[in-house]
């Protein structure tokens, strides 16, 4: 077994994050695209991550592409600097914890950050609310 193969198979062919039934490259993709199979590394080259088996694991295009190589303190700072999370990003922020990729101090810094943002913004629903149903 070649090691694609051995990646691929870690999960049951499917993306490690989303849990997509992973599709190999073939010519007309099409819709299949998103699904693509791709080779993802845990902690990425550029964090000092490396190429050995352990390191890496299956993921879907749309998930790789999203995940980029913003993993751990990167992916933290990047949600403060914008004052908001998305949705898709707390599955990436649970693998970065799950990997030891992100510290307990830095999840708390992140949610403090992220109770104030939220804070502001419900007082300023209420304060409108009010106005708007006196």
């Amino acid at each position: 077994m070649t090691k694609k193969e051995k990646i691929f198979n870690k999960f049951n062919g499917k993306c490690c994050i989303c849990g997509v039934e992973l599709v190999k490259f073939h010519k007309n993709m099409g819709e299949d695209y998103k699904r693509m199979f791709t080779i993802d590394h845990i902690k990425p080259i550029s964090l000092g991550g490396s190429n050995d088996i352990d390191n890496l694991r299956p993921m879907c295009q749309r998930c790789n592409s999203i995940r980029n190589n913003k993993a751990g303190e990167r992916r933290i700072k990047i949600i403060k600097d914008r004052k908001y999370i998305k949705d898709y990003e707390m599955k990436f922020i649970i693998d970065d914890i799950c990997n030891g990729l992100i510290t307990k101090s830095d999840i708390q810094e992140l949610k403090e950050e992220l109770l104030n943002i939220y804070e502001d913004t419900l007082n300023k629903i209420d304060t409108l609310s009010v106005n708007l149903f006196k």
